[in-house]
């Protein structure tokens, strides 16, 4: 009796299994009908309900994406990944439309939700969107022609400094690591100020090298899984605000700077309703900054070096 009894629970997981795949489907059949007169042309190619188009998407992504224009003949084309619809846009003038649409139309807070564990609460895309572009006036007060002019000299000695330590005249080396080495200390001495710099080697940049690790399609659809890279973010996170919130409580305990440097103009700053911005927002401003411009910084030069190492008459 128990075997059969076992035989029978399986058999009613199975039918359960089926009957939530086919109603999953003719869901996702039934929203096409309506949705693709106004949604760009869908992905044709390799399907699985709830999963989409992940596993073509995965093999080859670069490849999948150049085919589906070529496929397709268009600028733009949808395609489903973990049940969500995504849109890529592949062309100058698709991505003008995106870049131009207003907040209501197309919301960036919406999609960077998954950023809230690597930004922190209340900061940036988990802010009121009033709150949000005070923040961003916040940092523009600290990004200003005359900040950016005394950042030259930092950018040019932290990078020959570098050089000289670890580039040597013959060898081998991994470009894009060494690149986004040399980033790291320039911009957390241009941006941050010394004291950020000085705690680089202090594990400062391994953090936020765990946070930058975790952002990934994954995270995107489910920040908040119990994986072993996002546990590691969530605790470079916490450690990175530590850092900035003691060489912010340091500076009001002792002497602060003789000239505002970029954490000092935050920590003056206040909103509209006459609240002081917190340390834990600093840090977040501080770290959504980081990787903001550690990607583009990093790629931008990588691709410059590979370009003047592959044509020596320029050098």
């Amino acid at each position: 009796p128990g075997h059969k009894k076992g035989k029978m629970d399986s058999l009613f997981i199975l039918k359960l299994v089926f009957t939530l795949v086919v109603l999953y489907v003719v869901q996702r059949k039934v929203r096409g009908w309506g949705k693709y007169t106004s949604y760009p042309p869908a992905v044709k190619g390799f399907w699985v309900p709830f999963l989409g188009h992940m596993f073509s998407l995965g093999k080859d992504p670069a490849g999948f994406f150049v085919n589906q224009l070529d496929r397709l003949k268009t600028e733009a084309f949808s395609f489903e990944l973990f049940g969500t619809d995504c849109v890529f846009m592949g062309s100058d003038d698709a991505q003008s439309v995106f870049y131009a649409a207003p907040e209501e139309t197309l919301s960036a807070a919406e999609a960077y939700k998954f950023m809230k564990p690597a930004f922190g609460k209340d900061v940036v895309y988990d802010s009121p969107d009033g709150k949000f572009q005070q923040q961003r006036k916040f940092l523009s007060k600290c990004l200003s022609v005359p900040a950016f002019r005394k950042m030259v000299g930092i950018i040019h000695d932290e990078t020959v400094d570098y050089l000289g330590e670890v580039w040597k005249d013959e060898g081998s080396l991994d470009f894009y690591s060494d690149v986004g080495e040399m980033i790291i200390r320039t911009s957390t001495h241009a941006l941050q100020g010394p004291q950020i710099r000085s705690l680089v080697h202090s594990g400062y940049a391994q953090y936020m090298s765990d946070i930058d690790h975790a952002i990934n399609f994954l995270s995107f659809f489910y920040p908040d899984l119990p994986m072993p890279s996002f546990k590691k973010r969530n605790l470079a996170r916490k450690k990175v605000g530590e850092m900035i919130t003691n060489v912010l409580k340091f500076r009001r305990e002792n002497e602060k700077p003789a000239e505002p440097d970029f954490l000092e103009l935050l920590s003056s700053s206040t909103y509209s309703d006459g609240t002081t911005i917190t340390d834990d927002q600093i840090a977040g401003l501080c770290v959504a900054l980081m990787l903001a411009g550690q990607h583009t910084s990093n790629i931008t030069s990588c691709w410059v070096g590979i370009f003047m190492l592959s044509h020596p008459d320029v050098l």
